[in-house]
């Protein structure tokens, strides 16, 4: 019997999660899972790797490429962009005098970078992505408060209605700039629509609509949906990664940590009830026929759903890599791609072995990093948030 079509979360999370997600997306392929994979929903981080994927992978491999191939057509071309600092510069250019009144200026930064730097001077119109797999970028729409999606079939959501993506406007580097301005370091982007575009309309229907969808502005797809499932809610089989990690514990002696704890409780709530609905669709009897098939892995998760404090000491380490857009070091990047890679190799042959055939060995792509204390160490200072615009150099 054939495998169901397979729709694939890739969360945010910065280069962090992209970079696990790497690994991830490596072991599918690996295991011949990949050309079952029909949708790829993405926010922040997991768009920039969503972009990538649409642009090296063409066609979408029918079998599993060999790891040469792999490593030459996906995964060096990625290793040399994730050592770019790509927010830096953008942060900055609002301090220039012409950007003053552009609180768009730096969302519009990042577009160029991604641009340049990710899609080699190549920013092909969402029109021109492949229609199979079908690749969404989730943005959140912040005058609706719902999830915002751009494809190669549409731009929209479901509040505000839907419109064919404009050629000029909508390109697929706009598109992840969109997903991955994540606030306060990058003011929202334009929707970039006019309210005649809109060829489907939306729930909202008062009469102020058309003055609302002027007025549209996106954020980090993170901040409604940071594992992307909105778009895949319905669907038969679904494979979730997730690169966001786990919430922090922080003193609260001071005024203002309690003011920013506020909100990070309510996303963090939200995102884990939304883990829970996951998890209880996969859990469901095998002749439900609402069970969802697949499974979810986490880039904090020891064991299943395990909480932080059962972690292992490596594996809270790797947890705590900085979500950011500066310079990753190799060992930084080695690290990231062996725990994605060993995260889906390890959930879904334990809780979705009908997807995957006999078990192989499933060694992860790097070598030499199989030991706890030359990873704590390469990852010695990678927690940190750091201005430099180069990558720092590997301490392992």
């Amino acid at each position: 019997m054939p495998n169901p079509e397979i729709s694939l979360c890739l969360s945010g999370g910065g280069y962090r999660a992209a970079l696990f997600h790497l690994g991830a997306v490596r072991w599918l392929n690996d295991a011949g899972l990949l050309p079952d994979v029909t949708t790829v929903s993405c926010v922040s981080g997991g768009s920039i790797l969503g972009a990538h994927l649409a642009m090296r992978l063409r066609p979408w491999p029918t079998e599993p490429l060999p790891a040469a191939e792999w490593t030459e057509r996906v995964e060096a071309p990625f290793r040399a962009f994730v050592k770019n600092d790509i927010r830096t510069g953008p942060t900055l250019s609002r301090l220039l005098p012409h950007n003053w009144f552009r609180s768009w200026a730096t969302v519009e930064a990042i577009r160029r970078k991604y641009a340049t730097l990710l899609l080699h001077g190549n920013d092909p119109p969402l029109a021109e992505l492949p229609e199979s797999p079908h690749f969404i970028f989730c943005a959140t729409d912040m005058v609706f408060g719902v999830s915002w999606e751009a494809s190669v079939t549409r731009v929209g959501s479901w509040e505000a209605g839907y419109a064919m993506p404009p050629p000029e406007q909508w390109t697929v580097a706009r598109a992840v700039a969109a997903s991955s301005c994540f606030p306060p370091v990058f003011a929202p982007a334009k929707a970039a629509l006019e309210p005649s575009e809109f060829n489907r309309k939306g729930a909202y229907g008062e009469p102020d609509r058309d003055r609302q969808l002027s007025r549209l502005r996106l954020t980090d797809g993170g901040v409604y949906d940071n594992l992307g499932l909105q778009p895949v809610m319905r669907d038969e089989a679904v494979l979730v990664s997730d690169g966001g990690g786990s919430m922090k514990f922080v003193a609260l002696d001071l005024p203002w940590r309690r003011l920013a704890r506020y909100p990070a409780l309510l996303q963090n709530g939200i995102g884990k009830l939304r883990k829970s609905w996951l998890i209880m669709d996969y859990g469901r009897d095998a002749d439900d026929p609402s069970r969802k098939q697949g499974t979810y892995w986490g880039i904090a998760d020891p064991t299943d759903d395990g909480p932080p404090v059962q972690q292992d000491p490596t594996v809270r380490t790797i947890a705590g890599i900085r979500t950011d857009l500066n310079g990753f070091t190799d060992g930084e990047v080695d690290i990231l791609v062996n725990h994605g890679y060993s995260r889906a190799a390890t959930k879904v042959r334990d809780k979705a072995p009908q997807l995957v055939g006999a078990a192989s060995d499933d060694e992860p792509p790097h070598a030499g990093w199989d030991d706890p204390g030359r990873v704590r160490r390469a990852l010695r200072h990678s927690a940190k948030r750091h201005v430099p615009f180069r990558a720092r150099r590997s301490r392992a």
